[in-house]
């Protein structure tokens, strides 16, 4: 009893954290009119967690990731950090983008964690390892919608204006933050 009591109540939670969708990010389809690839640019970092209706996913898709870019996180000095692999006092825990797919990462995951490699500069230079959607039928997760985050302590301040360096040149030469999602659909 007290694990469908601790289900739901995390079924809530997660509810009301996803209640809001996206509409500052631009989602280009057809990237290199390649019609698997899509770009989400200057993903939504205002907020822990937010849903991509645009792209649409479905169990057995095999899926590719890849994240780069940087974004403002607010503050005094130089505080524009980088999506994947941020910099600067906090940094082990806060600013970081995530992904969550709901058949495939069941939590907000950190980009850093997927292998994503970066160039000296922070741009990427690889994809994902590739990974398959599962049903998530009868779980937590009602769909297999995309979902990025963002980890901070302070999301009103954070966002892509007045660009800066960040520590360390994190951001120097760097745009802003975008993920690219590879998508094949069963048969492809």
């Amino acid at each position: 009893m007290s694990r469908i009591v601790a289900r739901i109540a995390s079924s809530v939670v997660l509810a009301v954290a996803l209640a809001v969708v996206s509409a500052e990010a631009n989602v280009i389809h057809n990237v290199n009119n390649d019609p698997h690839w899509t770009r989400i640019t200057q993903p939504t970092v205002n907020r822990p967690l937010t849903r991509y209706d645009d792209v649409q996913i479905m169990p057995g898709d095999r899926v590719w990731v890849s994240a780069g870019g940087c974004v403002q996180t607010g503050g005094h000095g130089q505080t524009w950090k980088h999506y994947v692999r941020p910099q600067g006092s906090n940094s082990e825990y806060l600013y970081h983008g995530q992904i969550m797919i709901g058949g495939l990462f069941f939590a907000p995951t950190n980009f850093s964690d997927l292998a994503i490699v970066l160039d000296a500069h922070g741009f990427t230079t690889t994809w994902s390892e590739m990974f398959t959607v599962a049903n998530c039928g009868g779980s937590a997760f009602p769909d297999h919608a995309l979902y990025l985050g963002f980890t901070d302590d302070n999301y009103g301040d954070n966002g892509y204006y007045s660009h800066d360096d960040g520590n360390n040149d994190q951001c120097k030469y760097v745009g802003d933050a975008y993920v690219d999602i590879y998508i094949l659909h069963p048969g492809e």
